[in-house]
């Protein structure tokens, strides 16, 4: 659109100066912009939406940032108590943010419908660096500013600060007025007196008697200037010859020859304001102009009858001007000859107002302890442990002087101190058990300065280290057994015990010798109060293990000391056993008949001795006996 409208006239704003001139009675820069927000605007635009096929489609409303934190806006007004409605005026507010806002954040004012926003851009900055912190965006509609994510960070509390932006309101009205604005989601109204403008006394065109007058383009960021010919109501006279040196102030550029034009009109038109001026506007013929490079930049032409003439310079701006605050200041200043009469001096300024916007928030900072233990010794995740912190400003004030409890499951967060305050931490050595020792605190940062927007961790750590003893045992062999037992012959001792001061349950065995030797057992957690067996021996021909015997079969393991434990094994032996002699079974002999007759001795035979004997007395004493018992036993029987 803006090339569709410029052509050697300027952007589409600026269109709707050729209708308007400086002087209250025939324009000028108020008219100029009363024209520019009003009937021009809406003829231009419809004209170009007709031309882009886009008549019939509604202008787009701007849409604000879509914000996770919205802040809240305050204490809207205008500068000046009265204002002069379709110029522009200047308003300011206040914004805040809660405390930790969720990113992204910003704040957004929509302007009420009589009221238009002058479309600019400009940053929020901090009011103790003035170092960008945000940014503003100013519509017809709406003004939207977004605070920067890392200067949340840094400063996340109590964010609040100002803004200004400008606006003209519209009105139209015909008597001044006291009007209220509301905006939406502000608490209260906005009141102002707003005068007409309206032209009741001299409004007719009078002629032109040669002036200068610009405006600043914040879209584009360019300083248009216009210088109006001297010339009587019906126009110039044919062949005057006119001759205008222009002279831009610092802070301006002419970019393009095309940017220098003359312009020319025979037209007078009554505007809505009720003034009348020159109007329909087109550029003279550039071969009919003499023009000079510059600085200063001159052009000279030939006047035609009836014409009305004036000069239209787009310069582009710099920051090299004059800035005072917010404000830039653009300075111009020419010299117009108009045939043989004397030389008129014009000069004015353009101011560019634009918008600004402060903030700040609380630069703090906080520390979290974490506490972690380590070491062989078993000590419960909620055992609590007290850290000591004191917190210092950066003047010396003391700010914090206080205890922290810590566990290996719970971390200890502080409140939030100044950018820049001292922390010094300390924590006094737990105390030692009889089985477990702890080594002094180690903290991975003890002293430190808080960072803005920062959660400084400390990491603190405890090392619990279990203290351990021994035992030592040996074997002792008794009896008559002892000897058949082979002296590299082992024997196994077998030990437990429950669970105590930072140790589990645990349980192991040791192997004696059977020639004595004393055996060491591994390190055992000192307090564990052990339990000692033995798994029964292998049998041993010739002998039988009586029940084995400890000095101590409890031992408690102690600091320092080493418990010895002497287990005794009884062995007896056994001798052999004799099994009685076995008769065997035999056939009876069968004696041989002889069969030579027996022949009688001449010679009586010797007495029988020995054996023989014997078995004639023994066979005598039975039958003696047994004739006994039957007398006996007769006579009893003749009693009965």
């Amino acid at each position: 659109m803006g090339t569709l409208f410029r052509g050697h006239w300027g952007p589409l704003h600026v269109v709707a100066k050729r209708f308007c001139r400086a002087d209250d009675h025939t324009g000028g820069v108020d008219a100029l912009m009363r024209q520019r927000t009003r009937s021009i605007w809406a003829v231009l635009a419809a004209g170009a939406l007709a031309v882009l096929g886009l008549a019939a489609v509604p202008s787009a409303a701007f849409a604000a940032a879509p914000y996770e934190t919205n802040g809240t806006v305050s204490n809207v007004k205008f500068v000046e108590t009265t204002i002069t409605d379709g110029k522009k005026s200047e308003l300011t507010g206040e914004w805040s943010l809660p405390n930790y806002p969720t990113k992204p954040a910003g704040f957004t004012l929509a302007l009420p419908v009589e009221l238009q926003g002058l479309a600019e851009t400009f940053d929020l900055k901090a009011t103790d660096t003035g170092k960008p912190m945000g940014k503003c965006v100013v519509t017809k509609t709406t003004l939207d500013c977004s605070v920067n994510d890392d200067y949340i960070d840094t400063n996340p509390r109590n964010l609040r600060g100002t803004f200004t932006f400008w606006a003209s309101t519209q009105l139209n009205n015909s008597e001044e007025e006291v009007k209220d604005f509301t905006f939406k989601n502000v608490e209260g109204k906005t009141t102002v007196t707003v005068k007409p403008d309206k032209c009741t006394e001299r409004c007719e065109f009078t002629g032109w008697s040669g002036q200068k007058f610009g405006d600043y383009d914040k879209v584009n960021n360019d300083v248009w200037w216009y210088i109006e010919i001297p010339a009587p109501v019906g126009g110039m006279t044919a062949g005057e010859e006119i001759v205008v040196t222009d002279t831009p102030g610092d802070g301006q550029e002419l970019k393009a020859d095309s940017d220098f034009v003359v312009q020319e009109t025979s037209t007078v038109t009554e505007h809505e304001s009720g003034r009348s001026y020159p109007d329909g506007w087109s550029e003279t013929d550039r071969s009919r102009v003499s023009f000079d490079d510059g600085p200063p930049y001159t052009a000279k032409w030939t006047a035609e009858q009836g014409k009305y003439y004036r000069i239209q310079m787009k310069l582009a701006a710099s920051s090299n001007s004059s800035t005072e605050g917010n404000t830039t200041t653009y300075t111009n200043k020419a010299t117009i000859k108009v045939g043989s009469k004397d030389v008129i001096e014009v000069s004015n300024v353009v101011k560019k107002q634009g918008g600004s916007g402060t903030g700040i928030g609380d630069n703090v900072g906080t520390f979290t302890i974490n506490k972690k233990v380590t070491g062989d010794a078993i000590v419960s995740a909620d055992t609590e442990f007290t850290v000591h912190y004191v917190v210092t400003s950066s003047t010396g004030t003391v700010l914090a002087d206080a205890d922290a409890t810590v566990s290996a499951t719970k971390s200890f967060k502080s409140e939030e101190y100044p950018t820049g305050a001292k922390v010094k931490l300390s924590e006094a050595k737990p105390k030692d058990s009889a089985s477990v020792t702890w080594a002094a605190p180690v903290f991975d940062k003890a002293e430190f300065e808080l960072e803005g927007g920062t959660n400084t961790v400390v990491a603190l750590t405890n090392t619990a280290s279990l203290e351990t003893g021994f035992f030592k045992a040996k074997k002792v062999l008794s009896g008559t057994g002892a000897s058949l037992i082979p002296a590299d012959a082992e024997f196994t001792v077998k030990y437990n015990y429950p669970a105590g001061d930072a140790f589990p349950a645990g349980a192991g065995e040791l192997k004696l010798r059977a020639d004595g030797t004393e055996v060491t057992s591994p390190k055992l957690p000192v307090g564990a109060v052990l339990k000692l067996s033995e798994v029964a021996p292998a049998t041993v021909d010739g002998a039988t293990w009586g029940k084995a015997k400890f000095n101590k079969d409890t031992v408690t393991i102690a600091k320092g000391e080493t418990v010895e434990v002497t287990l005794e094994n009884p062995i007896t032996t056994v001798p052999p056993t004799t099994a009685p002699p076995t008769t065997p079974e035999t056939t009876p002999a069968t004696t041989p008949v002889d069969s030579t007759p027996a022949t009688t001795p001449t010679t009586p035979p010797l007495a029988n001795t020995g054996a023989s004997v014997g078995i004639g007395v023994g066979v005598a004493v039975l039958l003696l006996v047994g004739g006994l018992l039957t007398v006996g036993f007769s006579r009893r029987r003749a009693r009965h």
